[in-house]
């Protein structure tokens, strides 16, 4: 996996005190076709999905609008594969492209204290980390 997204500050709590909810990084997946969001703490999305008895796929429209569905590609899925990670697998005709913004709903995304993400867009950047293709060629002997 490549990394696309570094924070610019980190924000934490101590002695009881409310820990802000923050993105602390975003991957694409090893075969391109995801994007891997970790965020600082536990978030109520994630621990409800952990929680239930199914583990499926999701809608992402929980979390994003329309010109940011669009560009997922139709029928893209959200999964919290824990309660802090977020993976966004794309669906058909996925235009997202690394230097594009993912912009989260107002409030989409609380920690278990009830505290909106700080920053509910980013950019994204870099070069990506992806599997190399290679040709393999067959012929008569």
């Amino acid at each position: 996996t490549g990394s696309i997204f570094s924070p610019t500050t980190t924000s934490g709590g101590a002695g009881g005190a409310l820990v802000p909810l923050n993105m602390t990084s975003a991957l694409f997946g090893p075969n391109g076709n995801s994007i891997i969001l970790t965020f600082s703490t536990a978030t109520t999305q994630g621990t409800l999905q952990q929680s239930s008895s199914s583990l499926s796929s999701l809608s992402c429209d929980n979390y994003f609008g329309t010109s940011i569905l669009a560009k997922l590609g139709n029928g893209a899925t959200c999964k919290w594969s824990q309660a802090s990670t977020l993976e966004i697998v794309f669906g058909s005709s996925a235009s997202f492209v690394p230097t594009d913004s993912l912009v989260f709903k107002p409030n989409a995304i609380t920690n278990t204290d009830g505290l909106s993400l700080q920053a509910p867009s980013s950019v994204f950047s870099g070069p990506v980390s992806a599997v190399v293709p290679f040709d393999v060629v067959n012929s008569p002997q």
